[in-house]
């Protein structure tokens, strides 16, 4: 049966929202109607995109809610409120309501007997595996706050990369849009109206001139083509990507550009490290860990290569001993891995590793972008240079022909 979610006003004129399963529009009306209810909004969730505990993905939790949300719970808890209480505080703060079910959701399910993680699991796309897994050890080992406040550090500091990278690649987007757009116009718009000019000289036109009115005339007539192809490229790329063996592939490819690969790979080790000391200081024993870190990884390589660490340690082999087998993890994290082991911090071991490539991260992205810039402009004028040289390779030669 369809599922709606619905904000109605009660007649004491509280905001009231939920999910009411029913046939159609109007029956849920009727049933709102009968709570003595006015409803203001009632709109379908679609069920292809439900998730476990009947909250829609569809109508939207970005990870900076999840981030948000966190943090004024950490606070809250700390304060020597129960959790139920903290979130219905947090409730009554938030205006989003997608965020306002989710929280009513987990409050009704807590106020059911359920365990504050075992709520959090019904909701897997909001709330991931090593999101679940440190709360659960919070609530065994009785440091839930403390727990809360290292989840709210963790996301606000992956919530401050993706800001920083989409800040550098700002300025390089916009040089290479303005280029994009200017060559456009040039070739679409400008060339042809000179190809006119052009047809009433008697002589053979230049090389360079011939070629840019072939570009020109294919970028006219097919522009439409062009755009198709383009869009049928990252349609048939995203069904790749979207499958185990096209995504192994396509990461290894990029593992192995240029730079960026290094970049990319860093921040996998950062991430890699960065979790495993973070649920290992919470309780959570080694296997355990690696798997939830091996879900957090977005890169197959690295998620193959955890895997067959995982099953080395599962044999009897410790981590640094798995990680040395490995070609991916170079020799300085496996001494370092190596030492805590031996001297029982991995955990702390392991967090200062990742601040390494944290900071190391920071200035490959500094690198790639000082190079990245000059490089687009130099590209982009070449072009724009080669288009302008063969505009006026005729005109000098006429000009040549007749002194």
């Amino acid at each position: 049966m369809p599922k709606f979610l619905y904000k109605a006003k009660s007649q004491d004129k509280q905001l009231k929202e939920g999910v009411i399963e029913a046939e159609n529009k109007n029956q849920v009306l009727t049933k709102l109607e009968q709570l003595s209810y006015y409803p203001i909004v009632v709109e379908e969730i679609d069920e292809s995109s439900e998730e476990v505990g009947g909250f829609s993905s569809r109508i939207g939790i970005s990870q900076a809610d999840i981030s948000y949300l966190t943090r004024q719970l950490a606070n809250l808890f700390s304060a020597g409120l129960t959790i139920i209480s903290a979130l219905n505080i947090v409730y009554k703060q938030v205006y989003k309501s997608s965020l306002k079910l989710l929280i009513k959701n987990i409050v009704d399910d807590l106020k059911d007997g359920m365990s504050f993680s075992d709520a959090l699991a019904k909701h897997p796309k909001e709330f991931s595996k090593l999101y679940v897994s440190l709360v659960r050890s919070g609530e065994i080992g009785g440091f839930l706050d403390k727990v809360l406040n290292q989840i709210a550090d963790f996301l606000e500091n992956e919530q401050e990369v993706k800001a920083n990278i989409r800040s550098a690649m700002a300025y390089p987007a916009l040089i290479a849009l303005a280029g994009v757009a200017a060559i456009f116009i040039l070739l679409s718009v400008v060339i042809p109206k000179l190809v006119l000019v052009f047809g009433d000289f008697e002589q053979t036109l230049p090389r360079p001139t011939q070629i840019l009115i072939s570009l020109s005339m294919f970028l006219s007539r097919y522009w439409w083509l062009i755009i198709v192809g383009f869009l049928i490229f990252v349609f048939l790329l995203r069904r790749i990507i979207k499958t185990k063996e096209g995504k192994l592939i396509f990461d290894r490819f990029i593992l192995g550009f240029p730079l960026i690969g290094v970049i990319v790979l860093k921040r996998q080790m950062e991430r890699f490290c960065r979790t495993l000391s973070t649920l290992l200081k919470n309780g959570v024993t080694i296997l355990p860990s690696l798997e939830i870190t091996r879900d957090v990884l977005g890169n197959e390589v690295l998620k193959s290569e955890i895997t067959k660490i995982y099953s080395d340690i599962r044999d009897g082999s410790t981590l640094s001993q798995a990680l040395k087998k490995s070609t991916t993890f170079p020799l300085s994290v496996v001494n370092m891995v190596s030492v805590g082991e031996e001297s029982g911090t991995l955990e702390v071991v392991l967090n200062k590793i990742a601040d390494s490539y944290e900071r190391e991260i920071t200035r490959h992205q500094k690198t790639f972008i000082s190079l990245l810039e000059p490089l687009m402009i130099l590209v982009m004028g070449s072009v724009v240079a080669f288009i302008v040289l063969a505009m006026l390779l005729p005109i000098f030669e006429i000009n040549f022909m007749v002194g």
